[in-house]
């Protein structure tokens, strides 16, 4: 499914806004959104997920526009899992998991075995299925960022949104996430993620929307936006892009120049 950015501006009253934005994400793939903090990363896929109304322009998704849906429709077409990984009340893993089948559920009725079987998939792909009646308030910042993202799984939306999916998790987990993201992709999802980890964008992403100041300073595919001369320019700070394994791999410079003892 192709999803259609066009002229988008959105933001907070008195505060920060992005300004006509005009990209396209594309079912089967992973983009990855990158930029300096400050940029709007998380200002446009809140936007995208609806959390965020825009202000002018269009988010079009199936040749209506994203503000023209209703919440449980929106809800069967994007997950959306924040970078802020905090839950007040103390919900067992499982049902916070099940919420993610609640644009599924008709008013006044309860989860059916399927929903069950969903949430249970889902809490084994990412490693929590030995937690699941533990709470959440007991949990650790990234065993709770796991909790989230296998919700959005549990959703089985045809957008997944992630602001900083690899935040508060191990080397292990964050290897973990981004093999379920690549298989939810082969199986024709379309996925946008929020990343700081430039190294993951270039392992993982198919295409990277760059921003910085609310606008878009480059939009393509990783090797069009993974090179030296677009990432200097963009963080003013000489960076080293090397090839490894076939990958592209990044680090400032001066990090390179450093003896190693």
């Amino acid at each position: 499914m192709t999803v259609r950015i066009k002229n988008l501006s959105s933001g907070y009253k008195g505060g920060f806004h992005l300004k006509e934005i005009n990209c396209r994400l594309y079912a089967g793939t992973i983009t990855g959104i990158i930029g300096p903090n400050g940029s709007g990363k998380s200002t446009l896929l809140k936007t995208l997920a609806g959390y965020l109304p825009s202000e002018n322009g269009d988010v079009i998704i199936k040749g209506r526009n994203l503000k023209n849906y209703r919440p449980k429709e929106r809800g069967r077409l994007i997950s959306f899992v924040s970078s802020e990984a905090y839950i007040k009340f103390p919900f067992t893993v499982e049902e916070i998991v099940l919420m993610g089948r609640n644009p599924y559920i008709k008013r006044l009725s309860s989860e059916r075995p399927a929903d069950y079987m969903k949430a249970a998939g889902a809490l084994k792909l990412t490693g929590c299925a030995g937690f699941k009646n533990k709470k959440v308030t007991e949990l650790s910042s990234g065993e709770l960022k796991r909790v989230l993202i296998s919700r959005a799984i549990c959703q089985d939306a045809e957008i997944m949104a992630l602001d900083e999916p690899a935040a508060h998790l191990d080397i292990n987990f964050v290897k973990v996430i981004f093999k379920i993201l690549a298989q939810l992709k082969n199986d024709k999802k379309t996925i946008v993620a929020v990343l700081h980890d430039l190294n993951l964008a270039s392992l993982y992403c198919d295409n990277i929307i760059v921003l910085t100041k609310g606008e878009i300073f480059k939009n393509g595919a990783v090797n069009e936006v993974i090179n030296k001369k677009v990432l200097s320019e963009l963080y003013e700070e000489k960076i080293s892009v090397d090839n490894v394994r076939g990958h592209r791999f990044v680090l400032p410079r001066p990090c390179m120049e450093r003896r190693i003892k």
